[in-house]
Formats: C-alpha cells, sequence, structure tokens
C-alpha cells in the first residue's frame, strides 16, 4: 500500500524499518544526521555497504556532531537510467532484503539528489550526508537533468547542498587500463568546472579516504548478470543473507531459465 502511494504520488516516499514496519519520518529523523545511499540494490552488494559504512565513519570522524547518525538505503521508483514499468513485488523483494541485513529503507519518487535533501531538510538541519560513486556524482553535474527548473542546474545544486550536507565519492577505475577517478580528478563540462572546483575545496564533496582497491573496478550489473545466467560466482560479491533470500525465493531472475550454478 505504502509503495502504491509512492508511484501514484499521493505521497513522496515511504520509510520502512528493518522490520518492514512503515514508519513516520518525523519520528525518526528529527534532528538527526542523516546518511543516504541511494541506489537500485538490485540486488545490495558487499561494496555498496562497505561504501556507506566508510562514509558513514568518515563523517563521524570528522564531526562530533554526527554520533547518533541514523543511516537509511535509498531507492526511487522514477530511475534517472531506467524507463522500465515498475515491478513492486522486486522492489518490495530488495526492501525485504536490506530489512534482513538490518537496514532502514526509502522508497521514493525522487529522480534528482536535491529533492532527496529538500525533502530530508523537513525534518532535520543536522548533517546530510550521502555515499555514491563516481558515474553518480557525474550524473548531478550533467545539466538535462534540471531542465524543470527556472534556475537551471545552478538552482538544483543550490536546493542540494542547504546547509550542512557532504557527498562521500568512492574513487572508481572505470576501466582495466584506466586510471583511477577521484572526486578531485573527475572532469565535468568545462562551463561547469568552476562550480564543481568550488564544492570540492569549500568540502562539500569528499573523496572516501580508506577503501580496498578491489572494489574499484567492480560492477553491480555484473552480479545480476551471474544471477540470471546461473554463474556461482555473483554469492560471494553480495551479504550472505542476501545470497540466501535471492536463492530461497527466486528473485532477480535466479533459477528462471533452470541455470542455478552450484548449490554451495
Amino acid at each position: 500500500m505504502s509503495l502504491q502511494l509512492v508511484e501514484q504520488g499521493l505521497t513522496d516516499a515511504a520509510m520502512f524499518a528493518a522490520s518492514g514496519e512503515v514508519l513516520q519520518p518525523a519520528e525518526v529523523l528529527y534532528k538527526k544526521p542523516v546518511m543516504i545511499g541511494r541506489g537500485s540494490f538490485r540486488p545490495i552488494t558487499n561494496v555498496a555497504l562497505d561504501v556507506m559504512n566508510r562514509a558513514v565513519r568518515q563523517l563521524q570522524q570528522d564531526s562530533p556532531a554526527a554520533q547518533d547518525l541514523v543511516a537509511i538505503m535509498e531507492m526511487t521508483l522514477n530511475n534517472l537510467m531506467s524507463e522500465q514499468a515498475i515491478d513492486h513485488q522486486d522492489f518490495l523483494a530488495r526492501v525485504d532484503i536490506l530489512g534482513a541485513l538490518g537496514k532502514m529503507v526509502v522508497v521514493s519518487n525522487y529522480t534528482r539528489f536535491d529533492k532527496v535533501v529538500s525533502n530530508l531538510r523537513r525534518y532535520t538541519q543536522n548533517w546530510i550526508g550521502m555515499a555514491m560513486g563516481i558515474p553518480t556524482l557525474r550524473q548531478i553535474f550533467e545539466e538535462k537533468y534540471y531542465t524543470d527548473l527556472e534556475g537551471g542546474i545552478l538552482e538544483g545544486l543550490g536546493k542540494l547542498f542547504q546547509g550542512q550536507v557532504k557527498l562521500f565519492i568512492l574513487p572508481t577505475k572505470e576501466t582495466d587500463a584506466g586510471d583511477l577517478t577521484t572526486s578531485d580528478s573527475l572532469q565535468v563540462e568545462a562551463k561547469l568546472s568552476h562550480l564543481y572546483r568550488y564544492l570540492v575545496e569549500n568540502g562539500y564533496i569528499e573523496a572516501i579516504r580508506e577503501f580496498d582497491p578491489a572494489e574499484l573496478q567492480f560492477k553491480p550489473g555484473e552480479v545480476l548478470a551471474g544471477i540470471q545466467s546461473g554463474d556461482p560466482s555473483w554469492e560471494k560479491l553480495v551479504p550472505p543473507q542476501a545470497a540466501a533470500m535471492i536463492k530461497e525465493k527466486g528473485l532477480f531472475g535466479y533459477g528462471a531459465a533452470g541455470n542455478t550454478g552450484s548449490a554451495g
């Protein structure tokens, strides 16, 4: 029912406890610092969890006010990169898996990150952190996503960086032979480069300081492809609880073509 409310535009977001209980955001977020991990989580991976945990630790190390932080995994029904029809059971399965991992989940209809921040600012003026990789950061600086705003990308970024907001960026090695791309070295469109540098130099965009180099060539799509093809190597890339639920319930196309891989 909560998912239908979001889809029909009757509410902007639905929040679920790890238990699956629907929560009222005001009760959970009032005056609290928040860390958002935004993704499709189809499925949740070890890397996505690790990036989120590292961003939380980094914010807490740097800011005493962030100790009682609320960590949220957020999925949107309106993914900028997908035009697929909404599959309710697929979304709810992802909520269940994240809940089994003890994670609080928000399902929203927000396409852009600035809308996430504007919603959170209804409940808290404390820190808002967002954990992401280079590909997502690059999308944030694409003007085509802000054409509905009178002030375009400048208005959108102004709304994104309301108050104490920081983007925590995992460096990425985007090709096997390529150099490491970090938030410091990322090249955005030339006319936006001064704006981007301003945000980096003033601490709104910050590299995740500690990371596993093995994470840097990881592509979530490869996990989903492995699930659907029957290649058992995907299992070591997701948390054990998630792997067990995927196999038990046949989620994300597991076993659809009779290819279930090994039983391990």
